[in-house]
């Protein structure tokens, strides 16, 4: 019966984000609702980013309809943040927000997931030599790596496509393992999510007419965030069928491009004595823009990178490799290509 829901749920988020779709981009076209000038563009037409309004409404439409009710208590806080963190979103899609107030409605919503919601990591597994960790480090951890997450995601949208592409094989592959773990409700809330992102291709393809703007990333954001806690979570405290030893390296190897570039990027701006939260265009998929590349080809490598490194991942943490290992593996891949793609485009502009 799960497997029937979590079909359904899929195909109600999909007809729901596809027929709702047009009807927001001829509202934002009429009313003038596109990207502010301000931004960093890689689109020189007008182009609303108001789709994450459709992503967010199918999703949360389809999951309230096939969620069994008797544990919605467990999703109230959740819910909650993903509905403040929406309306940060909207408020930064249709009028450019200071960074220093979107990153205090990140941590508000961090904080009731984390204190209220009691969802946060407690074990390293060994990583750098630590297990288990009191619950003030817990909390403030925890509360880091949430705005990290989404923080990280928002820097990738930018490119068509690649936001949703690499979010969808996020989803899909934290889904199925929720759905094996007996985890149904979580697995229920991303194949739903799943189900909005890939209407949501329909709009935003070669020539795309809308974007899923800070609504999207940061809903995307916070879900995934959430997702990999509890994946962290689960796996320390329970004997799985589908158990993963080294639960916290193959979460950050799921998303440690876009990741191991936000740390990259962040580290040169406080060098140039910038805010780390400055807009700039030298996040990698502006250097490989700046190359030549196209934003399909861009899309197709970052999608290629991430399964390269999910196989990778699950392959090494089943031959019970040491998790310190396995971090700097999911460090030392994408740093090497990062470097690369960088010095090439270097030696081309010298």
């Amino acid at each position: 019966m799960e497997i029937g829901k979590i079909i359904l749920a899929i195909l109600f988020s999909f007809l729901f984000t596809y027929l709702f779709m047009p009807s927001l981009i001829k509202i934002a076209d009429k009313r003038k609702l596109f990207v502010p000038k301000t931004y960093r563009r890689s689109h020189n037409k007008d182009i609303s980013s108001l789709g994450g309004i459709a992503i967010f409404s199918g999703t949360l439409f389809s999951f309230f309809i096939f969620l069994d009710y008797v544990k919605f208590d467990d999703f109230k806080f959740l819910i909650s943040g993903v509905i403040l963190l929406f309306l940060v979103g909207l408020r930064d899609d249709l009028h450019q927000m200071k960074s220093y107030l979107k990153l205090i409605g990140q941590t508000i919503v961090a904080v009731i997931i984390v204190v209220l919601g009691d969802i946060r990591i407690t074990s390293f597994y060994g990583l750098l030599g630590i297990y288990n960790i009191n619950y003030t480090l817990s909390i403030i951890i925890t509360i880091i790596f949430i705005i990290g997450i989404i923080n990280s995601f928002n820097m990738i949208d930018g490119i068509n496509m690649l936001a949703a592409v690499l979010s969808l094989i996020f989803l899909l592959c934290f889904g199925l393992w929720f759905y094996l773990s007996g985890q149904y409700d979580l697995s229920l809330m991303l194949f739903a999510l799943s189900g909005s992102i890939l209407a949501f291709f329909n709009y935003n393809g070669t020539s795309p007419k809308i974007f899923m703007g800070d609504i999207g990333t940061n809903v995307i954001g916070l879900l995934m965030s959430v997702s990999i806690i509890i994946f962290i979570e689960l796996n320390s405290k329970s004997e799985l069928t589908y158990h993963i030893n080294a639960a916290p390296a193959v979460a950050f190897g799921m998303f440690c491009l876009p990741l191991t570039d936000m740390i990259r990027i962040v580290i040169v701006r406080i060098f140039r004595g910038n805010s780390p939260f400055s807009a700039d265009k030298n996040h990698l998929h502006h250097i490989l823009l700046r190359k030549g590349f196209s934003h399909k080809k861009i899309t197709f490598l970052y999608a290629l990178f991430s399964l390269f490194l999910i196989i990778i991942n699950f392959l090494l943490q089943y031959i019970e490799i040491q998790i310190n290992l396995l971090m700097l593996v999911n460090f030392i891949i994408p740093g090497v290509f990062i470097y690369l793609v960088i010095k090439r485009n270097n030696n081309k502009n010298a």
